[in-house]
């Protein structure tokens, strides 16, 4: 399957998926999942998160591309990292 759409496309579908994917990561704490350790740290990796897809949203280049994708893939190992320290 080739990629259609392009840039603009692709930030248009980051911004919902990643602001979804942190709204589940908080949710973790009032479900009783996790502590307060994690749900602060966990919404300041999100904050980073969402302000690496908000800068490529408004500026599509392949450095603010790069950027998210680097954010994206260190994202989730540290929220488990996060995870795993908070309930230690």
């Amino acid at each position: 399957m080739g990629v259609t759409g392009g840039g603009a496309s692709a930030v248009q579908w980051a911004l919902p998926f990643a602001a979804a994917l942190v709204v589940v990561s908080l949710l973790l704490s009032p479900l009783g999942l996790v502590g307060p350790w994690y749900l602060a740290g966990a919404a300041v990796l999100g904050v980073w998160l969402l302000r690496a897809v908000i800068r490529a949203s408004r500026h599509t280049t392949m450095r603010n591309a790069r950027g998210v994708f680097i954010t994206s893939v260190a994202y989730l190992p540290l929220v488990l990292i996060l995870a795993v320290l908070d309930k230690a």
